[in-house]
């Protein structure tokens, strides 16, 4: 892998601006870039897409003592509103993929 350019993609539940949780995209992100670097490569970007918390889908989620969703969004968050997130309602997202992409795509080529 060596030599090769590389990008992460991370898609977390917890909000960026979330204080009170850990830095899950971050330390997703880290951990990739790290390994990359440990294997040589070169790391051209990174990508956080909001995800979405299980709890959103499981038939519990709203009573349950454990859900994720109280943890994340207060003690009277509902499944219904923490709704879904999707990717391509994230242009933050998007855009940072394409870029990355665009990256990549010029690393190869600066190579040849």
């Amino acid at each position: 892998m060596k030599g090769k350019p590389g990008g992460s993609i991370v898609t977390c539940a917890v909000p960026k601006e979330s204080f009170k949780l850990p830095p899950a995209c971050e330390n997703g992100i880290n951990a990739i870039t790290y390994y990359m670097m440990e294997e040589g490569m070169e790391s051209v970007g990174s990508v956080r897409v909001l995800g979405n918390n299980p709890c959103v889908k499981c038939k519990y989620g709203d009573e349950c003592d454990m859900s994720g969703i109280k943890m994340m969004f207060g003690p009277d968050a509902t499944k219904a509103s923490a709704g879904i997130n999707r990717f391509e309602d994230q242009p933050e997202a998007v855009n940072a993929a394409k870029e990355l992409g665009k990256k990549i795509a010029e690393f190869l080529k600066s190579k040849e």
